[in-house]
């Protein structure tokens, strides 16, 4: 079985920035160069439903099992709804609530379970229907409820379906609404750069300060953050704003679910 250590993927093969995207036909890859895409075409044909990445590495959540790496190994999880990848390790969760992290030798440990669908996984936090979890020797309520993301770099943040949060003394409110996304930038955390996204908004933190991009998208399902700032609308349209505003490109791929910067 296939270790996290071996598959160091895309970030070392193409050019520029590449984008993720998991659907319904599968993982697709997009390069992105500023604001204008290039080549995009489907890696590996599936049903995607999550993503994770990680210093080059990318994990992929499919109704099958875990996939991972550039020649999409599956791990052997199982049907997965959310994956994430945490010092070296992949983390994920089946539609029932079962959790696992894969061990030094590749194979699965039990990480306990929680009663909700498991939506997304970053660090140690795992976002669900009854809120936010912290895995541990088992998975712990730590607040919040009817939450759709999670980000632990830096100082965590959570998309929740009443207000976008922020972990201090406890979970405070940093934005109004109902979010479904959050992501932060990866490449240097000490900034602090994030953004968070609704239904039809796109907040990026800079500075501290919240503030709305003004996209003009309606049925936005992720975004993240990198060298530009990257949304994503269910019927495939991928948005881009690398400081000039936000430019619009069709993938022609249905139920899209997630995005990430390789």
């Amino acid at each position: 079985m296939s270790t996290l250590a071996e598959k160091r993927v895309y970030a070392d093969r193409i050019g520029g920035t590449t984008v993720a995207v998991a659907c319904g036909l599968g993982l697709l890859t997009v390069s992105v160069t500023e604001d204008r895409i290039g080549e995009f075409g489907l890696a590996h044909r599936c049903t995607a439903l999550d993503l994770a990445v990680e210093s080059g590495h990318l994990a992929v959540a499919t109704d099958e099992d875990v996939l991972l790496g550039p020649d999409h190994d599956p791990l052997g999880f199982g049907p997965a709804t959310a994956v994430g990848i945490t010092d070296d390790r992949v983390t994920a969760a089946s539609p029932e609530g079962r959790v696992g992290r894969t061990d030094e030798r590749g194979g699965w440990e039990a990480a306990g379970s929680v009663e909700s669908e498991v939506r997304a996984i970053d660090g140690d936090l795992v976002a669900t229907g009854r809120g936010v979890y912290r895995l541990a020797d088992e998975p712990s309520h730590v607040g919040l409820s009817d939450v759709h993301d999670v980000a632990v770099r830096g100082v965590p943040l959570a998309a929740a379906d009443d207000a976008l949060y922020v972990l201090g003394n406890g979970w405070m409110e940093a934005l109004e609404g109902r979010f479904l996304a959050v992501d932060v930038d990866r490449r240097e955390v000490s900034t602090g750069r994030a953004c968070a996204a609704t239904d039809d908004a796109v907040f990026v933190r800079e500075d501290g300060e919240w503030l709305d991009t003004g996209i003009a998208a309606e049925g936005l399902v992720d975004v993240a953050v990198g060298e530009a700032v990257y949304a994503i609308t269910g019927g495939g349209d991928l948005l881009v704003d690398a400081g000039d505003g936000w430019q619009r490109w069709s993938l022609g791929v249905p139920d899209v679910r997630a995005l990430a910067v390789l």
